[in-house]
């Protein structure tokens, strides 16, 4: 007889879930009805198979920060160092358009997106993944700035 786990991250621990106790796993809440009942991690009630079941929320039962808040405060910040970004090539554009100097940071490791991406850490596979996609070319523009 051999064990199916269901493993998760929940901060800097993994854990194991024997999936035959998880009936199943879903981020979609949209579906969720609410019941006035203060039940510590309960989220409503859902249809199941045509019964109303129980949804819990493992980051409410474990009273950790929901991930969709986590996910809204990291979508708040690349919007904000996209500003930034787009802020710095008007800055540039401006200073070779009227040859005024150019005071806005050159080196990739001093902006704040830069900073925020050298000092940010996660256990999320696909978004270090993604995340890695944005290092190499901000890195080569401000090398390429400097020629």
């Amino acid at each position: 007889m051999s064990l199916e786990v269901f493993t998760l991250w929940v901060g800097d621990s993994l854990y194991g879930i024997d999936i035959s106790q998880v009936l199943s796993i879903h981020s979609d809440i949209e579906k969720i009805q609410k019941v006035p009942v203060d039940k510590s991690g309960l989220l409503g009630i859902a249809m199941y198979q045509d019964q109303p079941t129980p949804i819990f929320g493992l980051s409410q039962c474990l009273k950790m920060r929901p991930r969709a808040e986590e996910r809204e405060e990291l979508v708040g910040i690349l919007t904000d160092r996209e500003k930034d970004h787009v802020d710095w090539l008007s800055s540039l554009e401006t200073s070779i358009k009227t040859g005024s100097p150019f005071t806005k940071a050159t080196d990739p490791k001093q902006c704040a997106f830069g900073k925020w991406y050298d000092a940010f850490t996660t256990k999320d596979d696909i978004l270090v993944e993604i995340l890695e996609k944005f290092d190499e070319p901000h890195k080569k523009f401000m090398v390429w700035l400097k020629r």
